[in-house]
């Protein structure tokens, strides 16, 4: 597979990769920090906006929960796949992103499609340069859908007990909270995702998890999602 490298930067939060290839006959861009995949985008112009990983496809759960969310503050923008997404899908709703490093929202702009935003698909986005955890608990703003996709590499951020009141309190009365966590359904792998959800139940009323890769088997790790809230979930 040939693969061609567009940037490359050392930055504070890991080394920072853009890599055009071909996956199953499409031309993708690729973003890594420090060789793991962050997020990636379709090349052609038919499918600009379509999702390159299965697992943000399954965001839409929250849809199918409340038809009508208005606001989404997502933690973690990366390449942008998902706001992209977003703006373009549901015309009537705002979101919110948090990316702490800069240098990766430059790239978004230069190598993944930001700049490509219709104007009412850039005014319904909104970029913040910081910390997600540290803008919900200073800015007070309420929101429908909190989407937790937030990673350095392999390293999950923002999956502590504080974190998840601080979502909590943040979310409106039918709020709903989405935690991408790559952990196994069951077996030695899921230790990890079992104490994750055991924090979530603690905060939540409810929560369900959602396999995303059909072709793994549950003692194997894949992208769970994790969907808490206060209100009933499908």
């Amino acid at each position: 597979m040939r693969k061609n490298i567009l940037f490359e930067k050392k930055t504070s939060g890991g080394t920072l990769r853009v890599v055009d290839t071909v996956l199953d006959d499409d031309a993708v861009s690729f973003l890594f920090v420090n060789d793991t995949y962050q997020s990636a985008m379709y090349l052609s112009e038919e499918k600009k906006y379509d999702l390159v990983f299965p697992y943000m496809r399954r965001f839409d759960y929250a849809f199918f929960v409340n038809p009508e969310i208005q606001n989404t503050f997502l933690i973690g923008g990366g390449g942008f796949a998902y706001p992209k997404f977003y703006v373009h899908t549901y015309e009537n709703a705002e979101i919110t992103v948090s990316e702490i490093n800069t240098d990766v929202i430059s790239v978004a702009f230069q190598y993944f499609g930001l700049h490509d935003l219709s104007e009412d698909e850039t005014k319904r986005m909104h970029i913040v340069n910081e910390d997600g955890i540290e803008y919900l608990r200073e800015s007070n703003k309420k929101f429908d859908l909190i989407i937790n996709d937030a990673f350095t590499g392999k390293k999950e951020q923002r999956r502590d007990e504080e974190s998840i009141q601080i979502i909590h309190d943040a979310l409106n009365e039918k709020g709903i909270y989405i935690v991408n966590v790559p952990t196994a359904l069951s077996g030695p792998f899921a230790k990890k995702g079992n104490a994750f959800r055991k924090l979530l139940q603690n905060h939540f009323k409810h929560t369900v998890l959602l396999a995303t890769q059909e072709e793994k088997q549950p003692f194997e790790k894949q992208n769970v999602l994790m969907i808490s809230s206060d209100s009933e979930l499908l």
